[in-house]
């Protein structure tokens, strides 16, 4: 005769420790509506650590009910969001949203979670007939980094809708592609986004900046901002390449006497 007891001992608290798991999951689900944000973040906190697959389609469905609420929206998307599961089906769904406050969230989630899968459809988004997905679009391509933004983010850039073109500069400069600072450079001769532009240089060039930079020095009256840009250009090439002297030597070539006297 074979003992069962400890085995059946381990079956009946697996079998309690999983009940309680969902009887917490469905608590949480109903309480990620609820008023009191304290609440909501505990809900939060449970299901992200024992989400099931249809519990993230009721969160969906949730989602889209009740999106005019954004203690709902934002504790669902935050869950989705920690979930390791796949949602970017159902995200790109709800990016093509007749409610444009749906839209903004679910582009902001697939930022969130970086999976360039959704880099396409976040790109077609900006063409979005609202300025508020476009923004978080924007933001999403900036953190995904796909080269396939690269030409939609230039063309914002240069469309003179600054509410949008200091964000598509700043999710260019968080694209991995060679073509970037080229275009960033077809840029500067716009006055109100040359800072941002020059301080992104900067951090992204190479000599090849070098001489627009400089050339900027005699045009614009912020000799400081640029002059700094050219050192960091200078440290960063000593400091990756120890090519410090090539920078240094393209900045003589391409200076006269007169922007060099203006450096401080």
């Amino acid at each position: 005769v074979e003992d069962l007891t400890e085995a059946l001992d381990e079956e009946r608290t697996l079998a309690a420790r999983l009940h309680a798991e969902r009887t917490a999951s469905k608590e949480a689900l109903a309480a990620i509506g609820a008023e009191d944000w304290q609440l909501r973040r505990a809900a939060v906190r449970t299901l992200q650590q024992t989400i099931t697959a249809d519990e993230i389609a009721h969160l969906l469905n949730s989602i889209e009910r009740e999106h005019q609420n954004l203690g709902v929206l934002n504790s669902a998307l935050r869950v989705l969001i920690a979930a390791n599961r796949d949602v970017i089906a159902p995200l790109l769904t709800l990016l093509r949203d007749p409610h444009p406050n749906l839209r903004m969230h679910a582009a902001l989630a697939l930022g969130e979670l970086g999976d360039r899968a959704a880099a396409a459809a976040l790109v077609s988004a900006l063409a979005d007939e609202d300025a508020n997905v476009r923004f978080h679009a924007i933001e999403a391509l900036g953190r995904l980094g796909a080269a396939l933004a690269v030409e939609p983010l230039a063309a914002i850039a240069r469309s003179g809708d600054f509410f949008l073109a200091f964000p598509a500069i700043d999710a260019l400069s968080r694209t991995d592609d060679p073509r970037v600072v080229p275009t960033l450079l077809t840029l500067l001769d716009q006055p109100l986004l040359r800072p941002a532009l020059v301080d992104t240089l900067a951090a992204l060039g190479d000599e090849d900046c070098v001489a627009p930079l400089v050339t900027l020095i005699g045009a614009d009256g912020q000799v400081a901002p640029i002059a700094a840009a050219l050192v960091r250009l200078h440290d960063r090439y000593e400091e990756t390449f120890a090519a410090g002297e090539q920078d240094r030597k393209s900045t003589r070539l391409n200076s006269s006497h007169t922007d060099i006297s203006r450096m401080p």
